[in-house]
């Protein structure tokens, strides 16, 4: 799975490296919906601490494409955001 950085829009200063990939739907990759892990022992996530299942938040990457993400998962390893696909 590739990682990248990534950044929360209008703060640049909350940047992380996660992995991402696009979902599947029967073994064939669902182009529209994007999946980004945050793993959390690499890294600082507390800022995300006061958001819940849900929450949507806009990621920039590295190349400058911005994508409103959904948290779908947090727990003690890892968050799991996903685009609206």
């Amino acid at each position: 799975m590739p990682s990248g950085q990534f950044y929360v829009v209008d703060q640049p200063e909350l940047s992380f490296t996660a992995n991402y990939r696009l979902d599947r739907v029967n073994d064939k990759p669902f182009a529209s919906r994007m999946v980004l892990d945050i793993q959390k022992q690499s890294q600082p996530t507390d800022v995300f601490d006061a958001i819940s299942i849900g929450h949507e938040v806009t990621f920039v990457s590295s190349s400058g494409e911005a994508q409103r993400m959904v948290l779908v998962s947090d727990t003690e390893d890892e968050l799991v955001f996903s685009s609206r696909g």
